[in-house]
């Protein structure tokens, strides 16, 4: 892992539980194709997106923990923000703004004492759980470059790519953050059996990754499945698991088809869910960024880091 990038003290850094879903499914707001960066361009939408993003920082004030700031931006790209309509130069506004609002957010705490990251948020070109036709390392480098350039000249600290699915568009994303001299961050979408959408393992994935880039991803986070589904599939020992540095897994146990059409999601208990994120703690040595999925909201984000950010 790239320590660097994160002071040694406080130990964890919280992120949010998963903005679209809790948009959606608790605050009833439809996204248009869940691109969430649409609310960029109300006052109304500023104003719930601040909200948002103010009870996870306020938890990470009151817990002594980091905080990273995912910008609204993962579906801010070529081909959702074509369904929606958005020109380049639109799409290049509303990553700006992203990134403006995550530090006026910081700036409005008084930039406390809290550690906090800006890191804007990149997704797939495609669903975050089917990586339908497959591209090239090339073909991703080119597609990603014009939002991770803008999101690096709005100030950024670091590059997160959010539900990635495949290895080709993740080197892809690499060398695009590369050439703008900021860190990236690879969270893969996984399955209930370990995998990727595509099939390919865990730690296969991020082996291919660090060999095919000059710069690797400074760490590799788990997203989607749910603690209980994990503990059997990956396997702590092997030495890739060094690189898990984060885990916003969800508190659902329903498989990606299921989550994919969800319009009321079964959760579980959120106490129940802050000790198996102890667990996969325990298990990953390396883990310490804590955020969420599908349904973590910030009472759920609460349980697990009261539970977790003082442990040694």
């Amino acid at each position: 892992m790239e320590t660097s990038l994160l002071p040694p003290e406080p130990k964890f850094f919280l992120t949010d539980g998963g903005l679209e879903a809790n948009l959606n499914l608790d605050e009833g707001r439809k996204l248009p194709e869940f691109a969430a960066f649409t609310l960029l361009n109300s006052q109304t939408g500023v104003t719930a997106l601040s909200s948002y993003f103010r009870q996870y920082l306020q938890r990470a004030i009151a817990q002594e923990a980091g905080f990273i700031f995912e910008t609204p931006t993962w579906r801010a790209n070529a081909d959702w923000g074509g369904r929606l309509k958005y020109t380049r130069s639109d799409l290049a506004e509303v990553n700006a703004d992203a990134v403006a609002l995550m530090i006026e957010l910081n700036q409005e705490f008084g930039a406390s004492k809290t550690p906090v990251l800006v890191s804007g948020c990149v997704g797939p070109s495609r669903n975050g759980y089917d990586p339908g036709q497959l591209t090239t390392a090339a073909v991703a480098e080119a597609y990603h470059r014009d939002q991770v350039s803008v999101l690096a000249a709005a100030g950024a600290d670091l590059i997160t790519g959010i539900n990635m699915t495949n290895t080709a568009e993740v080197i892809g994303l690499a060398r695009a953050v590369q050439a703008v001299d900021l860190p990236v961050v690879v969270s893969f979408t996984v399955n209930t059996n370990g995998c990727l959408p595509t099939g390919q393992g865990l730690g296969a994935a991020i082996a291919e990754t660090d060999h095919a880039v000059d710069r690797p991803p400074a760490w590799y986070m788990i997203s989607c499945a749910h603690p209980s589904q994990l503990w059997d599939v990956l396997d702590a020992s092997r030495a890739w698991a060094n690189r898990i540095g984060g885990i916003c897994v969800g508190t659902s146990c329903s498989r990606y088809a299921e989550l994919n059409k969800t319009t009321n999601l079964n959760r579980g208990e959120r106490f129940d869910l802050a000790q198996r994120y102890e667990k996969l703690c325990n298990q990953f040595p390396n883990i310490r960024v804590l955020g969420g999925y599908c349904g973590t909201n910030p009472h759920y984000i609460e349980s697990i880091t009261s539970r977790i950010v003082h442990l040694v």
